[in-house]
Protein backbone atom coordinates (compact mmCIF):
# COMPACT_ATOMS: atom_id res chain seq x y z
CA UNK A 1 0.00 0.00 0.00
CA UNK A 2 3.02 2.06 0.67
CA UNK A 3 4.85 1.74 -2.36
CA UNK A 4 1.49 2.71 -4.09
CA UNK A 5 0.91 5.76 -2.29
CA UNK A 6 4.40 6.41 -3.31
CA UNK A 7 4.34 5.84 -6.89
CA UNK A 8 1.30 7.95 -7.10
CA UNK A 9 3.11 10.71 -5.64
CA UNK A 10 5.92 10.79 -7.65
CA UNK A 11 3.35 10.61 -10.39
CA UNK A 12 1.97 13.82 -9.62
CA UNK A 13 5.39 15.63 -9.22
CA UNK A 14 6.19 14.50 -12.78
CA UNK A 15 2.71 15.75 -13.52
CA UNK A 16 3.52 19.07 -12.15
CA UNK A 17 6.70 19.24 -13.94
CA UNK A 18 5.58 18.41 -17.15
CA UNK A 19 2.99 21.31 -16.55
CA UNK A 20 5.48 23.75 -15.64
CA UNK A 21 7.46 22.96 -18.55
CA UNK A 22 4.83 23.32 -20.64
CA UNK A 23 4.13 26.36 -19.55
CA UNK A 24 7.30 27.53 -19.95
CA UNK A 25 7.45 26.75 -23.09
CA UNK A 26 4.06 28.12 -24.33
CA UNK A 27 5.78 31.39 -22.69
CA UNK A 28 9.00 30.46 -25.34
CA UNK A 29 6.38 29.89 -28.17
CA UNK A 30 4.89 33.15 -27.16
CA UNK A 31 8.13 34.88 -27.07
CA UNK A 32 9.19 33.49 -30.40
CA UNK A 33 5.88 34.43 -32.01
CA UNK A 34 6.55 37.79 -31.33
CA UNK A 35 10.10 37.75 -32.46
CA UNK A 36 9.12 36.16 -35.79
CA UNK A 37 6.33 39.36 -36.12
CA UNK A 38 8.85 41.66 -35.29
CA UNK A 39 11.21 40.34 -37.86
CA UNK A 40 9.12 40.36 -40.14
CA UNK A 41 8.13 43.74 -39.67
CA UNK A 42 11.68 45.09 -39.67
CA UNK A 43 11.96 42.72 -42.57
CA UNK A 44 9.12 44.86 -44.60
CA UNK A 45 10.80 48.29 -43.34
CA UNK A 46 14.26 46.80 -44.43
CA UNK A 47 12.67 46.00 -47.71
CA UNK A 48 10.91 49.49 -48.03
CA UNK A 49 13.91 51.47 -47.14
CA UNK A 50 15.98 49.27 -49.91
CA UNK A 51 13.26 49.63 -52.57
CA UNK A 52 13.43 53.73 -51.54
CA UNK A 53 17.29 53.78 -51.45
CA UNK A 54 17.38 51.73 -54.89
CA UNK A 55 14.88 53.85 -56.25
CA UNK A 56 16.96 57.14 -55.11
CA UNK A 57 20.33 55.81 -56.16
CA UNK A 58 18.59 55.06 -60.25
CA UNK A 59 17.42 59.38 -59.77
CA UNK A 60 20.97 60.39 -58.88
CA UNK A 61 22.42 57.81 -61.40
CA UNK A 62 19.78 59.37 -63.81
CA UNK A 63 20.80 63.49 -62.27
CA UNK A 64 24.49 61.83 -62.51
CA UNK A 65 24.15 61.07 -66.18
CA UNK A 66 22.22 64.19 -67.12
CA UNK A 67 24.25 66.23 -65.70
CA UNK A 68 27.48 64.60 -67.29
CA UNK A 69 25.49 64.45 -70.43
CA UNK A 70 24.76 68.48 -69.96
CA UNK A 71 28.44 69.11 -69.34
CA UNK A 72 29.58 67.25 -72.07
CA UNK A 73 27.46 68.91 -74.44
CA UNK A 74 28.89 72.28 -72.71
CA UNK A 75 32.18 71.29 -73.36
CA UNK A 76 31.92 69.62 -76.79
CA UNK A 77 29.68 72.65 -78.19
CA UNK A 78 30.88 75.71 -76.10
CA UNK A 79 32.31 78.81 -78.60
CA UNK A 80 35.65 78.79 -77.11
CA UNK A 81 38.24 76.88 -77.88
CA UNK A 82 38.28 74.35 -74.26
CA UNK A 83 41.54 72.03 -73.18
CA UNK A 84 42.02 69.91 -70.06
CA UNK A 85 45.46 67.95 -69.05
CA UNK A 86 46.64 65.59 -66.43
CA UNK A 87 49.43 66.49 -63.93
CA UNK A 88 51.96 64.61 -66.26
CA UNK A 89 50.90 67.54 -69.20
CA UNK A 90 49.34 64.85 -70.90
CA UNK A 91 45.61 66.13 -72.99
CA UNK A 92 42.88 64.38 -71.55
CA UNK A 93 39.87 66.75 -73.03
CA UNK A 94 39.87 68.31 -76.21
CA UNK A 95 36.74 70.80 -77.57
CA UNK A 96 35.21 70.96 -80.63
CA UNK A 97 36.33 75.05 -81.13
CA UNK A 98 39.77 73.88 -80.33
CA UNK A 99 39.51 71.31 -82.74
CA UNK A 100 38.34 74.07 -85.52
CA UNK A 101 40.97 76.26 -84.26
CA UNK A 102 44.05 73.92 -84.52
CA UNK A 103 42.95 71.28 -87.14
CA UNK A 104 43.64 68.54 -84.99
CA UNK A 105 40.72 65.78 -84.25
CA UNK A 106 40.41 65.21 -80.53
CA UNK A 107 41.94 61.10 -81.66
CA UNK A 108 45.27 62.58 -82.82
CA UNK A 109 45.77 65.01 -79.31
CA UNK A 110 43.73 62.97 -76.27
CA UNK A 111 46.49 60.93 -74.42
CA UNK A 112 50.09 62.82 -76.30
CA UNK A 113 51.59 65.60 -74.32
CA UNK A 114 50.98 69.51 -74.44
CA UNK A 115 54.03 70.05 -76.50
CA UNK A 116 53.00 68.92 -79.43
CA UNK A 117 50.68 72.36 -79.22
CA UNK A 118 53.65 74.99 -78.80
CA UNK A 119 55.61 76.49 -81.39
CA UNK A 120 59.23 75.20 -80.68
CA UNK A 121 60.37 78.68 -79.89
CA UNK A 122 58.17 79.70 -76.93
CA UNK A 123 57.93 76.19 -75.93
CA UNK A 124 59.92 76.67 -72.71
CA UNK A 125 58.01 79.95 -71.26
CA UNK A 126 54.64 77.70 -72.29
CA UNK A 127 55.61 75.13 -70.66
CA UNK A 128 57.02 77.11 -67.52
CA UNK A 129 53.16 78.83 -67.61
CA UNK A 130 51.56 75.60 -67.17
CA UNK A 131 53.68 74.75 -64.46
CA UNK A 132 53.07 77.36 -62.54
CA UNK A 133 49.48 76.35 -62.98
CA UNK A 134 49.97 73.24 -61.85
CA UNK A 135 51.54 74.34 -58.76
CA UNK A 136 48.41 76.31 -57.88
CA UNK A 137 48.32 79.93 -60.25
CA UNK A 138 45.31 80.96 -61.56
CA UNK A 139 45.74 82.14 -65.06
CA UNK A 140 43.25 84.66 -65.71
CA UNK A 141 44.38 86.55 -68.79
CA UNK A 142 47.71 84.81 -69.90
CA UNK A 143 48.78 84.84 -73.65
CA UNK A 144 50.49 82.32 -75.93
CA UNK A 145 50.77 80.96 -78.92
CA UNK A 146 49.66 78.09 -80.70
CA UNK A 147 51.06 75.34 -83.04
CA UNK A 148 47.98 73.93 -85.84
CA UNK A 149 48.17 71.20 -87.75
CA UNK A 150 49.35 72.89 -91.07
CA UNK A 151 52.02 74.93 -89.33
CA UNK A 152 50.50 78.43 -88.52
CA UNK A 153 50.87 80.02 -85.45
CA UNK A 154 47.98 81.22 -83.85
CA UNK A 155 47.94 83.60 -80.40
CA UNK A 156 45.15 82.80 -78.18
CA UNK A 157 44.17 84.18 -74.40
CA UNK A 158 43.97 81.70 -72.23
CA UNK A 159 42.26 81.87 -68.58
CA UNK A 160 42.46 78.46 -66.13
CA UNK A 161 41.49 76.35 -63.04
CA UNK A 162 42.36 73.09 -61.33
CA UNK A 163 40.13 70.08 -60.84
CA UNK A 164 41.30 68.63 -57.54
CA UNK A 165 40.68 65.32 -55.63
CA UNK A 166 38.23 64.50 -52.89
CA UNK A 167 40.77 66.22 -50.59
CA UNK A 168 41.12 69.34 -51.66
CA UNK A 169 44.67 69.70 -52.18
CA UNK A 170 45.74 66.97 -54.89
CA UNK A 171 45.22 68.59 -58.66
CA UNK A 172 43.91 65.83 -60.83
CA UNK A 173 43.03 68.19 -63.70
CA UNK A 174 43.47 71.31 -65.31
CA UNK A 175 40.94 72.60 -67.41
CA UNK A 176 41.70 75.76 -69.81
CA UNK A 177 39.22 78.28 -71.74
CA UNK A 178 40.61 80.29 -74.96
CA UNK A 179 40.12 83.10 -76.95
CA UNK A 180 41.68 83.26 -80.45
CA UNK A 181 43.22 86.98 -80.69
CA UNK A 182 45.34 86.58 -83.62
CA UNK A 183 43.76 89.01 -85.70
CA UNK A 184 43.27 91.48 -82.60
CA UNK A 185 47.28 91.48 -82.54
CA UNK A 186 47.65 92.02 -86.17
CA UNK A 187 45.07 94.79 -85.68
CA UNK A 188 47.11 96.03 -83.43
CA UNK A 189 50.94 95.76 -85.01
CA UNK A 190 49.49 97.41 -88.29
CA UNK A 191 48.32 100.12 -86.19
CA UNK A 192 51.64 100.61 -83.78
CA UNK A 193 53.27 100.83 -87.57
CA UNK A 194 51.02 103.35 -88.48
CA UNK A 195 51.26 105.18 -85.58
CA UNK A 196 55.58 104.65 -86.07
CA UNK A 197 55.03 106.18 -89.64
CA UNK A 198 53.01 109.21 -88.54
CA UNK A 199 55.11 109.55 -85.90
CA UNK A 200 57.99 110.02 -88.39
CA UNK A 201 56.06 112.02 -90.61
CA UNK A 202 54.87 114.39 -87.73
CA UNK A 203 58.83 114.42 -86.56
CA UNK A 204 59.46 115.52 -90.29
CA UNK A 205 57.31 118.19 -90.38
CA UNK A 206 58.15 119.87 -86.83
CA UNK A 207 61.95 119.54 -89.01
CA UNK A 208 60.95 121.53 -91.34
CA UNK A 209 58.57 124.15 -89.54
CA UNK A 210 62.20 124.61 -87.56
CA UNK A 211 63.96 125.02 -90.39
CA UNK A 212 61.90 127.12 -92.21
CA UNK A 213 61.70 129.31 -88.86
CA UNK A 214 65.60 129.37 -89.11
CA UNK A 215 65.46 130.24 -92.74
CA UNK A 216 63.00 133.70 -91.79
CA UNK A 217 65.22 133.94 -89.01
CA UNK A 218 68.45 134.57 -90.98
CA UNK A 219 66.65 136.81 -93.83
CA UNK A 220 65.78 139.30 -90.38
CA UNK A 221 69.61 138.70 -89.51
CA UNK A 222 70.39 139.70 -93.09
CA UNK A 223 68.03 142.27 -93.03
CA UNK A 224 69.63 143.76 -90.76
CA UNK A 225 72.78 144.90 -92.09
CA UNK A 226 70.80 147.23 -94.27
CA UNK A 227 69.03 148.83 -91.58
CA UNK A 228 70.87 152.02 -89.50
CA UNK A 229 68.09 153.60 -87.76
CA UNK A 230 68.43 151.68 -83.91
CA UNK A 231 64.54 151.55 -83.41
CA UNK A 232 63.91 149.84 -86.37
CA UNK A 233 66.75 147.46 -85.20
CA UNK A 234 65.98 146.50 -81.91
CA UNK A 235 62.16 145.45 -83.65
CA UNK A 236 63.85 143.30 -86.51
CA UNK A 237 66.02 142.00 -83.02
CA UNK A 238 62.62 141.01 -81.01
CA UNK A 239 61.10 139.23 -84.08
CA UNK A 240 63.75 137.57 -84.53
CA UNK A 241 64.28 136.58 -80.80
CA UNK A 242 59.98 135.65 -81.68
CA UNK A 243 61.08 133.43 -84.03
CA UNK A 244 63.60 131.62 -82.45
CA UNK A 245 62.01 130.87 -79.97
CA UNK A 246 59.23 128.98 -81.68
CA UNK A 247 62.08 127.07 -83.91
CA UNK A 248 63.15 125.92 -80.59
CA UNK A 249 59.92 124.66 -79.73
CA UNK A 250 59.54 122.62 -82.69
CA UNK A 251 63.30 121.63 -83.03
CA UNK A 252 62.64 120.11 -78.78
CA UNK A 253 59.94 117.85 -80.34
CA UNK A 254 61.27 116.73 -83.24
CA UNK A 255 63.97 115.37 -80.72
CA UNK A 256 61.53 114.51 -77.98
CA UNK A 257 59.95 111.30 -78.02
CA UNK A 258 56.58 112.23 -76.70
CA UNK A 259 55.64 114.44 -80.03
CA UNK A 260 52.67 115.97 -77.51
CA UNK A 261 54.77 117.61 -74.92
CA UNK A 262 58.02 119.35 -74.61
CA UNK A 263 59.88 119.39 -71.09
CA UNK A 264 59.75 123.28 -70.65
CA UNK A 265 61.85 123.24 -67.45
CA UNK A 266 64.51 122.24 -70.16
CA UNK A 267 63.23 124.70 -72.37
CA UNK A 268 63.20 127.92 -70.20
CA UNK A 269 67.37 127.82 -69.62
CA UNK A 270 68.37 127.35 -73.68
CA UNK A 271 65.56 129.96 -74.45
CA UNK A 272 67.04 132.20 -71.44
CA UNK A 273 70.25 131.45 -72.98
CA UNK A 274 69.78 132.43 -76.33
CA UNK A 275 67.75 135.92 -75.39
CA UNK A 276 70.86 136.79 -73.53
CA UNK A 277 73.11 135.62 -76.30
CA UNK A 278 70.66 137.72 -78.61
CA UNK A 279 71.21 140.86 -76.16
CA UNK A 280 74.77 140.82 -75.69
CA UNK A 281 74.11 140.52 -71.75
CA UNK A 282 76.95 139.07 -69.53
CA UNK A 283 75.35 136.36 -67.16
CA UNK A 284 78.50 137.00 -64.50
CA UNK A 285 77.14 140.90 -64.21
CA UNK A 286 72.76 140.14 -64.39
CA UNK A 287 72.60 136.91 -62.61
CA UNK A 288 70.24 134.39 -64.57
CA UNK A 289 68.25 131.78 -62.21
CA UNK A 290 65.77 129.59 -62.85
CA UNK A 291 63.89 127.48 -60.73
CA UNK A 292 61.76 125.17 -62.73
CA UNK A 293 61.97 120.77 -62.64
CA UNK A 294 60.65 118.81 -65.37
CA UNK A 295 57.39 120.49 -66.15
CA UNK A 296 55.86 118.98 -69.55
CA UNK A 297 53.65 121.51 -71.84
CA UNK A 298 51.88 121.11 -74.77
CA UNK A 299 53.02 122.53 -78.19
CA UNK A 300 50.63 125.43 -77.75
CA UNK A 301 50.55 126.39 -74.33
CA UNK A 302 54.98 126.16 -74.81
CA UNK A 303 55.27 128.26 -77.26
CA UNK A 304 52.26 131.30 -75.11
CA UNK A 305 54.53 130.62 -72.43
CA UNK A 306 57.79 131.02 -74.21
CA UNK A 307 56.94 134.06 -75.89
CA UNK A 308 55.79 135.32 -72.78
CA UNK A 309 59.51 134.53 -70.99
CA UNK A 310 60.65 135.96 -74.36
CA UNK A 311 59.07 139.34 -73.65
CA UNK A 312 59.35 139.32 -69.94
CA UNK A 313 63.10 138.48 -70.32
CA UNK A 314 63.77 141.17 -73.14
CA UNK A 315 62.04 143.86 -71.03
CA UNK A 316 63.99 143.37 -68.07
CA UNK A 317 67.26 143.15 -70.07
CA UNK A 318 66.67 146.57 -71.82
CA UNK A 319 65.02 148.28 -69.37
CA UNK A 320 65.69 147.25 -65.54
CA UNK A 321 69.54 147.66 -65.31
CA UNK A 322 70.47 150.97 -66.85
CA UNK A 323 71.01 152.53 -63.91
CA UNK A 324 72.91 149.66 -61.61
CA UNK A 325 76.10 147.37 -62.83
CA UNK A 326 74.97 143.84 -61.45
CA UNK A 327 71.21 142.41 -60.57
CA UNK A 328 69.64 138.85 -60.87
CA UNK A 329 66.80 137.46 -62.75
CA UNK A 330 64.68 134.99 -61.32
CA UNK A 331 62.52 132.53 -63.67
CA UNK A 332 59.96 129.85 -61.66
CA UNK A 333 57.41 127.51 -62.86
CA UNK A 334 55.85 125.01 -60.79
CA UNK A 335 52.30 122.86 -61.00
CA UNK A 336 50.12 123.29 -58.18
CA UNK A 337 46.96 121.03 -58.41
CA UNK A 338 44.98 121.41 -61.81
CA UNK A 339 47.03 124.90 -62.57
CA UNK A 340 50.14 126.07 -63.57
CA UNK A 341 52.52 129.17 -61.84
CA UNK A 342 54.97 131.18 -63.47
CA UNK A 343 56.88 133.36 -61.39
CA UNK A 344 59.46 136.67 -63.24
CA UNK A 345 61.02 138.65 -61.11
CA UNK A 346 64.09 141.12 -61.39
CA UNK A 347 66.20 143.55 -58.77
CA UNK A 348 66.25 146.13 -61.15
CA UNK A 349 65.36 149.45 -61.01
CA UNK A 350 61.63 148.80 -60.95
CA UNK A 351 58.16 149.28 -63.06
CA UNK A 352 57.16 153.04 -62.61
CA UNK A 353 54.51 153.48 -60.20
CA UNK A 354 52.28 155.30 -62.54
CA UNK A 355 51.86 152.80 -65.56
CA UNK A 356 49.20 150.61 -66.06
CA UNK A 357 51.00 147.44 -67.50
CA UNK A 358 47.63 146.11 -68.87
CA UNK A 359 47.68 149.02 -70.96
CA UNK A 360 50.74 150.42 -72.20
CA UNK A 361 51.30 150.67 -75.86
CA UNK A 362 54.61 148.58 -75.98
CA UNK A 363 54.32 145.74 -78.29
CA UNK A 364 56.38 143.23 -75.69
CA UNK A 365 53.70 143.44 -72.35
CA UNK A 366 50.86 143.84 -75.03
CA UNK A 367 51.91 140.19 -75.51
CA UNK A 368 52.18 139.25 -72.59
CA UNK A 369 48.96 140.02 -71.83
CA UNK A 370 47.11 138.74 -75.06
CA UNK A 371 49.23 135.35 -74.41
CA UNK A 372 47.84 135.13 -70.55
CA UNK A 373 44.42 135.66 -71.66
CA UNK A 374 45.01 132.56 -74.37
CA UNK A 375 46.31 129.88 -71.66
CA UNK A 376 43.17 131.37 -69.90
CA UNK A 377 45.77 132.56 -66.70
CA UNK A 378 45.75 135.71 -64.51
CA UNK A 379 48.42 137.89 -64.16
CA UNK A 380 49.64 140.02 -61.20
CA UNK A 381 52.52 142.15 -60.89
CA UNK A 382 54.42 143.24 -57.62
CA UNK A 383 56.62 146.35 -57.99
CA UNK A 384 58.55 146.40 -54.48
CA UNK A 385 62.25 145.63 -54.31
CA UNK A 386 62.18 145.26 -58.41
CA UNK A 387 59.74 143.63 -60.57
CA UNK A 388 57.48 140.68 -60.18
CA UNK A 389 55.70 139.04 -62.10
CA UNK A 390 52.90 136.20 -61.53
CA UNK A 391 51.27 134.54 -64.16
CA UNK A 392 48.48 131.21 -63.08
CA UNK A 393 47.09 128.78 -65.70
CA UNK A 394 45.16 125.26 -65.73
CA UNK A 395 47.07 122.59 -66.74
CA UNK A 396 45.65 121.66 -70.34
CA UNK A 397 47.18 118.67 -71.46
Amino acid sequence: MKDKDKTREQLINELNELRQRNAELEISITRLMQTAEELRSLDESLKRSIDEHVKEFGQAQQELQETRNYLESLFNYANVPIIVWDPEFRITRFSRALEHLTGYMPEEVIGRKLHMLFPEESMDESLARIESALGGEYWKSVEMPILCKDGNVLTALWSSANIYAGDGTTIIATIAQGTDITEIRRSEEQIKASLRDKEALLKEVHHRVKNNLQVISSLLNLQLGYIKDKQVIEIFRESQNRVKLMALIHEKLYQSEDLSVIDFGEYIRELAAYIYYSYRANPSIVALKINAGSVLLDINTAISCGLIINELVSNSLKYAFTECKEGEIHIELYPDNNMYTLIFSDNGIGFPDDLDFRSTETLGLQLVITLTKQLKGTIEINRSGGTRFKITFPYNR
